[in-house]
């Protein structure tokens, strides 16, 4: 049985662990574009968004037993949403995750394309711009469309899939690794003019 998508529009957040461009293959896993997203507590479109994914997954609870009365259900066990802290601050935290290949609930084998990227004046990123965005740094602030949908696994349970659907960048910026040298010994380098080590070296020397 398949039942209906839910999409579901964040507020402005802030990005984590983003591979929008290549999907995750890291340790051989299963390929997946994903993202985390901070959500911050204090604004209240993120009670709404909270509130709309939870709704969501309630009524695809109350479908299956409605189909199935008198089955008992598992939940499984990740938890792909949550409130909790970061940085010392209360957020809504959310746990993207779109499998590049898959099989349907229906059985049947899928292949999902990467989602769509745009800025924000609604112009796509395509191509070779959408290659700078392969790694997201610390004050991207970004929007995105969330693609939700119930599961039931015969070994896992019940659970909620959340896909990024679109996201919309605000404010893009690219992610540069820090290289501090802060504690480290270092000598000044001296050169060994000795005329064994120098190129084409002659005279001098005796045998």
């Amino acid at each position: 049985m398949t039942l209906k998508a839910f999409y579901v529009v964040t507020p402005k957040c802030q990005p984590q662990y983003a591979w929008l461009v290549e999907p995750d293959t890291a340790f051989n896993k299963r390929p997946e574009w994903k993202v985390d997203l901070i959500l911050d507590s204090n604004d209240p479109k993120t009670a709404s968004v909270a509130q709309q994914i939870e709704d969501g997954f309630e009524a695809y609870k109350k479908s299956l037993k409605e189909i199935n009365p008198g089955k008992t259900f598992k939940l499984a066990d990740s938890t792909r949403f949550e409130f909790t802290t970061h940085n010392g601050a209360k957020v809504f935290k959310v746990k993207t995750r779109r499998y590049v290949t898959g099989t349907g609930q229906d059985g049947k084998p899928y292949q999902l394309t990467p989602p769509l990227l745009m800025d924000k004046y609604k112009t796509p990123i395509t191509g070779e711009e959408r290659e700078k965005y392969k790694g997201l740094g610390e004050g991207t602030v970004v929007q995105v469309r969330l693609r939700c949908q119930g599961y039931d696994h015969p070994a896992h349970g019940v659970g909620l899939t959340i896909q990024p659907d679109l996201v919309v960048f605000h404010n893009f910026v690219p992610y540069e690794k820090e290289v501090s040298l802060e504690g480290f010994e270092f000598e000044s380098e001296e050169k060994d003019l000795a005329p064994s080590n120098i190129d084409n070296s002659s005279g001098g020397n005796t045998f």
